[in-house]
């Protein structure tokens, strides 16, 4: 088990209203804990807290898609995955897994997003046999203006 020491400053509520000021431009930086009864509050800066829930968002469902594959169920998740076939399916967790690795790095989640997208679309489209032939069928030259 890992263990957390916070380093946020506490501060009792009658504090924080002398010196309002000081400790919400603390709180801008670091999270500062107002000590107010039994109850302890935390003030973050937004931006932080926004990371903090989105990567929580996606390390979750990387944990539960983790947990379905090797239980050997279908994903509750992301239940198109079922749609890929298997080499699809392995080269979508290994895109998946680098593109949460590089996410964490560089705290870029649209691209993971846009990976999910992605891969839904390309699972949803082989699902839909129709779909799937408009998008492998090639049209007449000259009658599209494709090139080849």
């Amino acid at each position: 088990m890992v263990t957390l020491a916070f380093s946020d400053e506490i501060v009792n509520a009658t504090e924080l209203r002398n010196n309002q000021k000081y400790w919400l431009d603390l709180a801008a930086r670091i999270p500062v804990t107002i000590a107010c009864g039994k109850h302890s509050l935390a003030v973050v800066n937004r931006e932080q807290f926004a990371r903090l829930l989105v990567q929580n968002h996606y390390l979750e469902l990387a944990v539960n898609l983790y947990a379905d594959i090797t239980a050997g169920n279908s994903s509750d998740v992301l239940p198109w995955v079922e749609y890929l076939d298997e080499n699809g399916r392995r080269e979508f967790l290994q895109e998946f897994i680098n593109a949460i690795k590089r996410a964490v790095r560089g705290d870029d989640w649209v691209s993971l997003q846009t990976l999910l997208d992605n891969c839904r679309a390309t699972a949803e489209t082989a699902r839909d046999k129709l779909a799937a032939g408009s998008v492998k069928t090639r049209g007449r030259k000259g009658k599209y203006n494709i090139r080849e």
